[in-house]
C-alpha cells in the first residue's frame, strides 16, 4: 500500500467513524470492483422477482393442499407437505422475573457469530440480499484487524436463535 493510499483509508476510516459512508473510490477500490457489485444487484433483483412469484405458487399450493386436509400428496418426484411446528424457546426476561439470577443466565447462554456481506440499496431504502460467508474471520476476535475494522460496517454480527414459527411454511 502506497503513502497516499494509507492516507486515503485512514481519511475514510475517519469519516465512517463520523457517519459517513465514503464511496469506493475514496478507498482506491477499482471500478471492477463497483461492477461487480452492480451486478451482484441485478441478480438480486432477479432473485427477488422469481421469489415473489415462487411465494404465490407455494401459497396457492398450500391453500390447495391443505383443503383436502392430507398433509402430503405425490407429484411426479416431488412431494409437497403441509408441515406444522412448534418452536419453543427460553426467555430470559421471564427467567428473570421467575427468581433466576442473571448471571446464571448469561453463564447458561449460547451466543453464536456469523459474518456475512449486507448490501444496502440506498436508492430504494432497504437491504437486498444477506450471504452468509462460512470461514470468514470475525471482525470481532482479531485477523487484520486494521483493514478488518475500517469494513466492519459491511460485516454485521448475528446472535439470534435459528428456528421456524408455528404454522411456519418453507417458500
Amino acid at each position: 500500500m502506497t503513502a497516499k493510499q494509507a492516507e486515503q483509508l485512514r481519511e475514510a476510516t475517519a469519516m465512517e467513524g463520523m457517519g459517513q459512508i465514503p464511496s469506493y473510490r475514496d478507498v482506491g477500490l477499482t471500478p471492477k470492483f463497483a461492477k461487480t457489485v452492480l451486478e451482484r444487484q441485478a441478480i438480486s433483483d432477479q432473485i427477488d422477482e422469481l421469489e415473489e412469484k415462487k411465494k404465490g405458487l407455494s401459497d396457492q399450493i398450500f391453500e390447495d393442499l391443505a383443503g383436502t386436509g392430507l398433509k402430503a400428496v405425490q407429484v411426479d418426484d416431488f412431494r409437497p407437505t403441509v408441515v406444522d411446528q412448534d418452536r419453543r424457546s427460553i426467555s430470559a426476561e421471564k427467567l428473570l422475573e421467575l427468581g433466576v439470577p442473571a448471571t446464571t443466565i448469561e453463564a447458561a447462554t449460547v451466543v453464536s457469530h456469523s459474518s456475512y456481506l449486507r448490501v444496502y440499496d440506498t436508492a430504494k431504502g432497504r437491504t437486498r440480499g444477506q450471504e452468509k460467508r462460512s470461514g470468514v474471520k470475525s471482525i470481532e476476535k482479531g485477523g487484520n484487524s486494521n483493514a478488518q475494522s475500517r469494513r466492519k460496517s459491511v460485516f454485521r454480527s448475528n446472535s439470534k436463535a435459528s428456528g421456524v414459527g408455528a404454522g411456519h411454511r418453507d417458500y
